[in-house]
């Protein structure tokens, strides 16, 4: 099975940086629907998913952040997220919309040395 993870280290100060892991995500998943598809959020990324954020991050062209997340969350598609840079941002799982899953460094490195394919914003 092919395995591709998104990551994103840019926040809400960047909408449509904060959206390219979410739109890449959904458009792999589109394109291959068989596809083990991941996001993963650090730094200032992780305040994507905290909850009433994604309706008011809007891109350039393509639209709000929760289109994106709403597609996510409805393919129930993993969003790894790092967890010191949530700590960092007293960010909670109970905080989040998604399918979010605390991550370490190790577990972000995992992931990526597994996956067919990773793209980075």
């Amino acid at each position: 099975m092919t395995k591709m993870i998104f990551t994103g280290s840019h926040g809400t100060d960047n909408p449509t940086m904060a959206t390219f892991p979410f739109i890449m995500a959904k458009a792999a998943k589109e394109s291959h629907p068989d596809a083990e598809v991941a996001i993963g959020l650090l730094g200032e990324a992780v305040n994507c998913v905290r909850k009433g954020v994604a309706q008011h991050v809007v891109t350039v062209g393509h639209g709000t952040l929760k289109e994106f997340l709403d597609f996510v969350e409805e393919k129930n598609l993993p969003i790894l997220i790092c967890g010191a840079c949530a700590d960092a941002r007293e960010l909670k799982k109970e905080d989040c919309v998604g399918n979010v899953k605390w991550a370490t460094p190790k577990t972000f490195l995992e992931y990526g040395a597994d996956a067919d394919s990773m793209m980075s914003f």
